[in-house]
């Protein structure tokens, strides 16, 4: 059997306790913002390289695909990451996204309505220096019981599918035998 969900319900249902738990993570709030003005960035991210802004970076959603969006508008996603969500509630936060995301762009405020917000409590766990080195593999103690799961490599996109390709082969060694 494979175990493929985030951290803290990998370690809830396998009880591993290496993997990361709440405690071991960070939030993020997302604020959807949407407006007839095209943000002119292309399928592009745009990141914060100045650490004075709330947001870490902006997602041009509706460039991306443009099905995200009814015809004539454009979808973004604003995000903030980490200790910046104990700066206000979720409403301010969207706020100061919003100009956040004008003040990159060149836009005016008036320019992008906030959609929605989604606060997500554990977007991924902390990774300070030597974090890889305590992080558990792909196999567990009981046998036939693997994690496919990003807390197995980083916290990211590619760790998570790097760890089910890793987790798969597992399966395949052990049923091949």
């Amino acid at each position: 059997m494979i175990v493929a969900t985030d951290p803290p319900a990998a370690r809830t249902l396998t009880g591993v306790a290496a993997l990361p738990d709440h405690p071991d993570g960070v939030g993020s709030l997302t604020v959807f913002l949407g407006g007839r003005r095209d943000p002119g960035t292309g399928p592009r991210l745009v990141l914060d390289g100045t650490g004075r802004l709330t947001l870490n970076h902006l997602a041009p959603l509706s460039t991306v695909q443009s099905a995200y969006a009814p015809p004539g508008w454009h979808l973004l996603a604003a995000v903030i990451v980490g200790t910046r969500l104990d700066e206000g509630d979720d409403a301010t936060l969207a706020l100061r996204a919003r100009d956040d995301v004008t003040l990159l762009l060149g836009h005016a405020p008036g320019d992008w309505d906030i959609v929605q917000t989604v606060r997500v409590l554990f977007s991924q766990f902390a990774q300070p220096p030597g974090v890889y080195a305590r992080l558990p593999g792909n196999e567990t103690a009981t046998g036939g019981l693997y994690l496919a799961s990003e807390a197995t490599v980083d916290s990211s996109y590619n760790g998570a599918i790097a760890s089910g390709e890793a987790a798969a082969r597992l399966v395949q060694q052990a049923t091949a035998r």
